[in-house]
């Protein structure tokens, strides 16, 4: 990784910080008909007052489950970020992710109607969509937001890095593209908080970034909601983990602002 000197640096953990639990579970889905494991983090900190755990969803767990939860542990500890179960969800082969994240109802179907409960099993979790997030990188950020459209009563805050906005490709879909964009323009409910981000060497998807920005802004105003509580944040850098990595924790920040220290 080649960073430049204004770069941010990448988060790590904070070795003074109570360590939390991580915890390996298999999920079986009889909607998309397979079995991957999640991660589940669980920070040292409870929620205050007793309160159920919020949750957040990350796509693509494997590729975060190794080195995110003691990030994690030290943000819950500084106040950074709220008590919440972060939950890493495989995204299995290359196959099976190019057709889950890619505004697949079946995908959206296992997480809420599946996944949650079966976690509710484990865990005392909240049924408040307000207080319940999904993440995501790339294609997984595109999901996070058909998430949030798709089952408004279950999902209710979105971080999309380098969300693949301009799906479907116009070149298989009849001319079509930027459909989320579009169900955007014409939702009856929006997600309450939705930070987005995107990189300005990214040139298939910074302007779908900046053009779904407008529409949830727009639309916020129409349904008597707060503009301002959809945040798009543009960084000189590419399609890659590192920026992603590095730019993770100020986005699961704004998403949760509201939610208890």
């Amino acid at each position: 990784m080649v960073s430049l000197p204004e770069a941010p640096v990448p988060p790590a953990g904070d070795p003074g910080a109570p360590a939390g639990r991580v915890e390996e579970r298999g999920f079986a889905s009889a909607v998309l008909g397979d079995s991957r494991p999640v991660w589940v983090h669980e920070p040292a900190r409870r929620p205050p007052g007793g309160r159920p755990w919020p949750v957040a969803l990350l796509l693509d767990g494997r590729d975060w489950h190794a080195d995110l939860p003691r990030v994690l542990d030290g943000l819950v500890h500084t106040g950074t970020l709220p008590p919440m179960l972060t939950v890493m969800v495989d995204s299995l082969d290359f196959a099976s992710r190019s057709e889950q994240l890619a505004c697949s109802d079946d995908f959206v179907r296992a997480l809420g109607g599946e996944l949650l409960p079966r976690l509710g099993e484990r865990y005392r979790i909240t049924a408040d969509p307000r207080r319940t997030l999904v993440a995501g990188q790339s294609l997984g950020g595109l999901t996070a937001m058909h998430a949030a459209l798709t089952d408004p009563d279950r999902f209710g805050r979105v971080v999309s890095q380098s969300g693949s906005f301009w799906w479907p490709n116009v070149a298989v879909a009849g001319g079509e593209s930027e459909r989320t964009t579009a169900r955007v323009a014409v939702a009856d409910r929006l997600p309450d908080r939705v930070h987005l981000s995107a990189g300005t060497h990214e040139w298939s998807l910074l302007d779908p970034n900046r053009r779904l920005r407008d529409a949830l802004a727009v639309r916020a105003a129409d349904l008597g909601g707060d503009p301002g509580a959809v945040l798009l944040e543009e960084y000189h850098g590419g399609h890659d983990r590192a920026c992603w990595r590095a730019g993770l924790p100020a986005a699961l920040a704004f998403a949760t602002g509201d939610w208890e220290r």
